[in-house]
């Protein structure tokens, strides 16, 4: 680490060079699609990835997906259905996202909160 300091005359840092090539940050995607015309549980291999992103499916109205009520559990989601899909917690309140949109959510032991607004 020590090569990496840049110094002043006085020896105190000034910067600290980073060396390397530029990694971005690159999360887990859980992509599916609704099993069939009702609400769904998510999967453990699905749900321990931080973004979510569903794709159509077979749902005829809106309906929800049920995400495991885990305090500061943090998603990124997506909706691609033609329908308005809400992710919730097995008790509590969801939120609802609305078709083609995604928003970060966040769980708080009982309810799922949204943190942005649909964009």
């Amino acid at each position: 680490m020590a090569n990496n300091l840049v110094t002043s005359n006085d020896g105190h840092i000034k910067a600290v060079r980073i060396r390397g090539a530029y990694n971005p940050l690159r999360l887990a995607v859980a992509t599916f699609a609704f099993p069939s015309d009702a609400n769904y549980t998510l999967t453990a291999d699905r749900y321990r990835c931080p973004v979510l992103s569903v794709t159509a499916g077979v749902i005829s109205t809106g309906r929800s997906i049920f995400l495991p009520l885990t305090a500061e559990a943090v998603y990124l989601v997506t909706n691609n259905t033609a329908q308005t899909v809400t992710f919730i917690g097995a008790t509590g309140t969801g939120v609802a996202v609305a078709t083609t949109k995604s928003a970060w959510i966040r769980c708080d032991g009982t309810n799922y909160i949204r943190m942005t607004a649909d964009a």
